[in-house]
């Protein structure tokens, strides 16, 4: 069995709102057939990573065909109770396996920037979106926040403990909405403008340390993958007076999320080089990643 090791990760921490309730509503084994269909989103990317392991082996960044780059990172997921978990590596693997001596000759050639700099976030963020999308077509509504920093993250051995999961946990709990708060911690590294949506309307209190004033765009990955009328979902979950004001605030954020809307709307491919420094376009060709002959689809070519 592996040492169990820290190291940071990107860390989202998701609560059922009203769990008591709707355990009593549901029971056991449908309350189970509904968290499985949540944790079924991680699975399939899972299945598909794996199917893909002889096209990209290890974990990195890809050239791809046309010039692009694609990441190539795991995101993980447990669950115990009402929470849900969902982690991925912050740092790239090569940077804890190399030694000392490569890592300083390679920090002295700028091919190799990308590798002392955080893992673009996208797969992270597109799993938790998708999260809180099924949690409300399963009728499992859930509140969450996400925070990076150093933890033991050890699904095998049920281990999970660190700074990440307790600033998360704080800020998950201050809030009053369905949605996703960006902790301080997770806004220091560079987060494409399609996740991200300034919002403090949901918090419970005025001044909250780990807050960032960011929220999880996740309405527009909603709007971009299913044609139903959110705002109707929602309201027709407004039945319960005690929870009548985390409903409002969900509306509230959803309509901020409207607001926002840029020519990325709908889907369209984002390029990870128009994101991210270390990839970015005027580099050109100057950056040591694999290379693969595979192109990069849009979402339309992957249905």
């Amino acid at each position: 069995m592996n040492p169990v090791i820290a190291r940071p990760y990107a860390v989202g921490i998701f609560d059922v709102l009203g769990f008591k309730r709707r355990f009593e509503k549901f029971g056991l084994e449908e309350i189970t057939a509904r968290y499985r269909a949540l944790i079924d989103i991680v699975v399939k990317r899972d299945e598909h990573m794996a199917k893909t392991k002889t096209f990209f082996p290890k974990e990195g960044p890809y050239w791809c065909a046309g010039g692009e780059i694609l990441p190539i990172t795991k995101v993980y997921a447990a669950y115990a109770s009402d929470t849900f978990v969902v982690w991925a590596n912050y740092t790239w693997t090569d940077l804890h396996v190399r030694t000392q001596d490569e890592l300083e000759k390679l920090s002295k050639d700028s091919n190799h920037d990308w590798l002392f700099q955080p893992i673009p976030c996208d797969a992270f963020l597109e799993i938790c979106s998708e999260l809180m999308c099924r949690s409300l077509q399963v009728g499992l509504p859930l509140r969450g926040a996400l925070a990076v920093g150093d933890a033991i993250l050890d699904k095998e051995r049920n281990i999970f403990l660190g700074q990440p999961i307790i600033d998360a946990n704080l800020l998950e709990h201050d809030q009053k909405f369905i949605g996703a708060g960006m902790c301080s911690s997770f806004v220091s590294q560079t987060i494409p403008k399609r996740f991200a949506l300034s919002f403090s309307q949901q918090m419970k209190k005025s001044s909250v340390r780990e807050a960032s004033g960011l929220i999880l765009d996740w309405p527009r990955h909603w709007r971009s993958t299913r044609p139903f009328d959110l705002k109707k979902i929602v309201e027709a979950m407004n039945t319960d007076s005690t929870f009548s004001e985390y409903y409002e605030d969900t509306l509230s954020s959803i309509d901020e999320s409207e607001k926002a809307i840029d020519d990325i709307e709908h889907g369209k491919a984002c390029p990870i080089r128009s994101n991210y420094e270390q990839f970015s376009y005027s580099r050109e060709g100057n950056i040591a990643a694999h290379a693969m002959a595979v192109r990069r689809c849009t979402p339309e070519e992957a249905v």
